[in-house]
């Protein structure tokens, strides 16, 4: 239940006081307001009796919104007619809502009672249905925040690291002062020095998020007209306050003698409220918001949030517009808010809408003050692009106000704003906030991302992407934990586009450098390693004597490219330390191409030892792959295997990429 969205804004205790002398000589009283002290304070308590039964009568009139986990999103097959389409959603019991900007991807909702997941499930079944799903959801990638300064331009280490004293901090307790590396920050002044503001061409910005307080005063100047898709509105005020904080890393205000500076202080943030006033972003959400974006001209998009499932409606979306850069977090380690590798073995760390595998995403990974990969932060070296800072970034938040609505208490000192202001849409000199997040450090990639396109829009989406992963500053304790092995550099990357090449063809996506593997004795890389542990059901019982079954446990040996122009077939080895075959699915990937998957098998094998898994690649599929690497064209395989024991327990899936080559 949310309120305080759509209500007018709070009275001043003037306001209030006028009010009140209207209402008593309504009523045919002829005392003054000093007079009426004690009317003044029945009419108190019985306004306080009534507030308390706001949130039965009010739910109705204020969650007019959709209600997103009733939603589902369907891919049908090409082919299928309107009349098909209406029938199988007719036969499911499913209501159209919107088609998005895919062909025949389409949104439903199911009626009350119904399990999204079952009726997706059923839609699924039929063949002429490419995939349904629920709407799942996301949740922001900041993490809790144990600061509140309320000092300005010093404190963006980020954007400018002299060694400053840009916060202090409770360590144990005593105050302590924190201060960086010089130079362990993105040198925004000095790529802001090669810019010419006055030739600079208009780029928009999506931050899908919780909203934007875009009358914030460093703000205002730099945005334009957004939606609320969970309020189903064109008023996507702010009242969480990360999607504020994300877009003024993005692009504050510059020059206006008030707080901080955004990475791109001339983009225009566009506001696109996908989440709850909780910070639940809504999968169905999120993909209206990207269809809005990409029909109101948004060339780069920013999304700070992530999970565990993937949403392949929002996949596609993203595979289809290859004209748009979309660039998000690479979360913060789960529960334990300890980094996890994306890559690990178990195959259980991805983390989506990141680890999407497409070539116009970028995932972003936070480091710290002193050029580190911050605790927090996840990784991948398969997974995750580059490092940004994310570390304890002092940006803008919404200012609340001493409102009625108990809960929306105020955020600034009470003297810091003025008290009419909305709540979630304002706020005053106070009103900014240090948060810490890998929500923190994709914006300042996405800022960088419209800095280059303002300055050079005729450039394709696989050139921006190239000059911002290709011009990082090296960490070396990161080039095994991060794709491209280091931070951003937003000054190396202007600069590395000059005085604006060519535009190229768009299929010239930037390719990750190779990084050290350990070598296995037979070639290749080592690749993942995994167990199947014995099952806890009674299923694998321990022989007589007492003595217990040992795990099994393998090795997936794997090469880091594979060549499609003279064979037919992919492989790869498997090492296992006794009986066990497996099972793997293969999934060609590669920018506005859908790939179907295909399956390999291998046998189970009479003991321990290496085996490998060959699997005849699809010819229509092997076609098309060669095609797209004639073309220029980056086409990766996303391999998933499952290992069963001689018992037939299975282990958890181990995910890895393979890139292809002509």
């Amino acid at each position: 239940m949310r309120f305080g969205l759509n209500r007018p804004a709070p009275l001043n205790k003037a306001g209030f006081m006028e009010r009140m002398a209207r209402t008593e000589l309504v009523s045919g009283s002829t005392r003054t307001w000093q007079d009426s002290t004690f009317r003044f304070a029945l009419l108190v308590a019985a306004l306080a009796i009534f507030a308390c039964m706001l949130p039965v009568a009010a739910s109705a009139d204020e969650d007019d919104g959709p209600d997103f986990s009733t939603y589902l999103t369907i891919k049908f097959v090409d082919g299928t007619t309107p009349a098909e389409r209406r029938s199988l959603r007719k036969s499911a019991g499913v209501q159209y809502e919107v088609s998005l900007d895919s062909p025949l991807l389409q949104q439903a909702t199911v009626p009350d009672g119904k399990s999204p997941a079952v009726v997706a499930d059923k839609l699924a079944s039929y063949p002429a249905v490419e995939f349904a799903v629920a709407s799942g959801e996301y949740r922001p990638d900041d993490l809790p925040n144990p600061y509140y300064n309320d000092n300005f331009l010093d404190k963006q280490w980020a954007l400018n690291n002299y060694g400053q004293v840009f916060m202090s901090r409770l360590n144990g307790s005593v105050f302590e002062n924190v201060s960086g590396t010089p130079d362990a920050d993105i040198n925004a002044p000095e790529a802001w020095n090669q810019i010419t503001p006055g030739d600079l061409a208009e780029v928009k910005l999506g931050v899908i998020d919780t909203g934007v307080a875009y009358e914030h005063p460093d703000l205002a100047a730099n945005m334009v007209p957004g939606k609320d898709f969970y309020d189903a509105d064109d008023d996507p005020r702010d009242i969480n306050g990360h999607g504020t904080h994300v877009a003024s890393v993005v692009a504050g205000v510059q020059n206006n003698a008030i707080g901080t500076v955004g990475v791109d202080p001339w983009a225009k943030v566009m506001p696109l409220r996908a989440a709850d006033e909780y910070g639940s972003f809504s999968w169905a959400a999120i993909e209206q918001a990207v269809a809005h974006g990409l029909a109101n001209g948004v060339r780069v998009f920013n999304g700070s949030f992530s999970g565990p499932d993937n949403d392949p409606a929002f996949e596609l979306l993203i595979a289809e517009n290859p004209q748009a850069l979309f660039v998000f977090s690479s979360g913060n380690g789960g529960g334990d808010q300890v980094g996890d590798n994306h890559d690990s073995a178990s195959g259980l760390d991805h983390r989506y809408p990141c680890d999407t595998n497409l070539p116009n995403v970028i995932c972003v990974g936070s480091s710290n003050w002193n050029d580190a990969l911050s605790g927090f932060s996840d990784y991948g070296v398969n997974s995750v692009d580059l490092l940004a800072p994310g570390s304890s970034i002092y940006a803008a938040k919404p200012c609340t106000v001493p409102a009625p609505d108990v809960d929306h208490q105020t955020e600034c000192p009470y003297d810091a704003i003025d008290e009419t202001a909305p709540v979630g849409l304002g706020g005053g000199p106070y009103a900014f906030q240090l948060l810490s997040g890998t929500s923190m450090a994709a914006p300042a990639v996405a800022g960088t991302a419209a800095l280059l396109w303002s300055k050079c829009p005729t450039l394709q989406t696989s050139q921006i992407k190239s000059a911002i992963v290709g011009t990082v500053k090296p960490i070396a304790a990161v080039r095994t934990k991060v794709a491209y092995g280091g931070r951003l550099d937003a000054a190396a990357a202007v600069s590395s586009i000059g005085s604006c090449p060519a535009p190229s063809d768009g299929t010239d996506w930037p390719v990750p450098p190779e990084q050290p593997v350990q070598p296995d004795p037979d070639g290749g890389s080592t690749g993942s390693t995994g167990t199947v542990p014995p099952s806890s059901d009674g299923g694998n019982l321990p022989p007589k004597g007492g003595s217990t079954i040992k795990p099994l446990t393998f090795q997936i040996i794997r090469p880091l490219k594979s060549r499609v122009g003279r064979t037919n077939k992919v492989k790869f080895r498997i090492r296992c330390s006794d009986v066990c075959s497996a099972v793997a699915v293969f999934r060609p990937i590669s920018s506005g191409v859908t790939f179907k998957a295909f399956k390999g098998k291998l046998k189970r094998s009479k003991g321990a030892g290496t085996r490998t898994l060959t699997v005849r690649v699809p010819r229509a599929t092997l076609r098309a792959m060669r095609a797209m690497l004639a073309a220029r064209s980056r086409v990766r395989l996303k391999i998933s295997v499952i290992v069963t024991d001689k018992a037939a327990q299975s282990s958890k899936p181990v995910v890895f990429n393979v890139a292809l080559s002509k």
